[in-house]
């Protein structure tokens, strides 16, 4: 039994046994380790939520670390997780269309959470995003995934009535973790990024605005927080564009809300402890991002 299969069975066995999160089971392992068990962690937590018939988690990967020994063994260097990158992701994937069918995939895109194949969909998402190879790629996916969110979000009140905070909770974090990849990029990437980064933002501050105007009064309660985190980003994603010497989208499309209608409760002038916590995050990745936006 190679390094990689020793720690991925003893992770998933600490998980099943002692409850522990991803991040613990992680903590005693090097950056360079956890930084390639993770991702097999998370699918197999995902694996592991689906309904039959599906292989057990640890099955799963024990088959996928094996697939790398074996191609280890015709190797005279010595063992290196980064190495096992490409076999792991073509077992990734190879897993999924033999155990899933693609039939299935395709179906649970449509879903929402609550339906049964909805797993299935947030696992496809992780597969996809594991066989991404550069931040520029996995930065843009993250936006889409951002996008899904939302766009299950509006969904959900057509069909069900309601609105489902941690649709929107995820459809910010997803926005967030691309502005993360963005920094690391090099400047005429990050200008990529950042410039789509920035038409998705006012695109997700006008969709909610939208279902923000079709809500109940309880249901604007809800809203009206991720409306203010909206309205804040589209701020500092102009800042941060002007920069670059970039135009913004709202530039050319004014579409934030009046801020009298933002009952998120922001007082005297100050963001919200949500609106606030969004700032601080960014001026970390983009100093210049939080200019001129402490009035609201």
């Amino acid at each position: 039994m190679n390094d990689l299969e020793k720690i991925l069975e003893s992770c998933i066995e600490k998980r099943r046994k002692a409850g522990l999160s991803i991040e613990e089971v992680l903590k005693d392992h090097t950056q360079e380790q956890a930084e390639e068990i993770r991702p097999l962690l998370e699918l197999s937590e995902e694996l592991g939520s689906l309904p039959d018939p599906v292989p057990s988690p640890g099955a799963t990967f024990k088959i996928m670390a094996e697939i790398v020994s074996t191609e280890k063994s015709n190797s005279k260097h010595a063992w290196r997780f980064l190495q096992a990158k490409g076999m792991l992701r073509l077992a990734a994937s190879f897993v999924v269309i033999l155990f899933l069918g693609l039939g299935s995939v395709y179906a649970s895109s449509q879903t929402l959470p609550g339906d049964l194949l909805y797993p299935l969909k947030k696992l496809t998402e992780k597969v996809r995003f594991f066989l991404t190879a550069n931040d520029k790629n996995k930065a843009e996916l993250r936006l889409v995934f951002s996008d899904k969110r939302l766009a299950e979000a509006i969904r959900k009140h057509q069909q069900d009535k309601e609105i489902d905070p941690e649709l929107l909770e995820e459809m910010l974090n997803e926005a967030k973790k691309a502005l993360l990849y963005s920094s690391k990029l090099d400047a005429e990437d990050k200008k990529d990024v950042v410039s789509l980064l920035d038409r998705t933002t006012l695109h997700q501050r006008n969709e909610i605005e939208d279902l923000y105007k079709k809500a109940s009064p309880n249901e604007q309660k809800i809203l009206s927080p991720y409306l203010c985190v909206c309205n804040h980003r589209c701020k500092m994603m102009k800042n941060i564009l002007t920069d670059m010497n970039l135009k913004s989208a709202s530039d050319i499309q004014d579409s934030c809300m009046p801020e009298s209608s933002i009952l998120c409760g922001c007082k005297e002038g100050k963001p919200c402890k949500k609106s606030r916590a969004e700032v601080n995050i960014w001026k970390d990745a983009y100093p210049s991002a939080s200019k001129n936006i402490d009035e609201h």
